[in-house]
């Protein structure tokens, strides 16, 4: 199982700060560390702070064709190394622009997850 962290860079989604998540990964022996966020605005602190252990993603609203409101669904987007750090600052930027419906064509270092919520 890996754990997934999201923290207060998610404003009024987490009460969790970047220290916490290291204290409760550094207790259990967690060598990479999952972080989910809404915004890109935590990235750098969290790169300091935890380095290559980092893997860092943002969670998107994506829509059908239509752009219908109630066809929107989640997506996370995780960065893969330098390059994608670069395509998801980039992706983060577009998704104010439109409204995003296949963000994984043309975006070749980024990992893509379907959020599941019962």
């Amino acid at each position: 199982m890996i754990p997934l962290f999201k923290t207060h860079f998610s404003i009024g989604r987490s009460i969790l700060r970047l220290d916490d998540v290291n204290r409760i990964c550094t207790e259990n022996n967690i060598d990479e560390v999952y972080i989910v966020e809404d915004s890109m605005a935590g990235f750098p602190e969290a790169f300091r702070l935890f380095g290559e252990s980092l893997r860092f993603g943002v969670r998107f609203s994506i829509f059908n064709e239509d752009e219908n409101p109630e066809s929107e669904s989640k997506i996370v987007a995780y960065a893969d190394g330098d390059e994608g750090c670069k395509e998801l600052y980039k992706l983060y930027t577009e998704s104010f622009d439109k409204k995003l419906k296949t963000p994984w064509f043309g975006y070749n270092n980024l990992k893509f997850c379907i959020p599941f919520y019962d």
